[in-house]
């Protein structure tokens, strides 16, 4: 019965941290994603569908879709940093507009 018991407060101490994880994550208004690079994976955490003002589930994450969610003006620069940090020649380090679905832009700092 003690194993159960370990692994019963295990998962409620996992439980305890992810709650503090996005908890801080809200405050602080970061997010984190993931891209996988051998399919076609993409994973944004709760605050990142909050800071670029879209619905988890009904906004599919894909490069497409974020591509278009990047200022016209900027896209070209979106690309070639997300190419360089892929290729493993820059870290990701760089800020550039968005477009909000109302229309309005807002300024991220992307960095991995």
């Amino acid at each position: 019965m003690s194993g159960y018991n370990e692994k019963e407060a295990a998962v409620q101490k996992l439980k305890e941290k992810t709650e503090k994880l996005i908890s801080a994550e809200k405050s602080a208004k970061l997010g984190y994603w993931e891209f996988g690079l051998q399919k076609d994976y993409f994973f944004w955490s709760d605050e990142v569908y909050r800071i670029w003002d879209r619905k988890k589930g009904a906004f599919q994450v894909g490069l497409e879709e974020i591509e278009k969610t990047i200022h016209p003006e900027d896209l070209e620069k979106f690309q070639k940093h997300q190419q360089m940090a892929l290729d493993g020649l820059k870290d990701l380090d760089f800020e550039h507009p968005i477009i909000l679905p109302n229309q309005e832009i807002k300024w991220v700092h992307e960095k991995g």
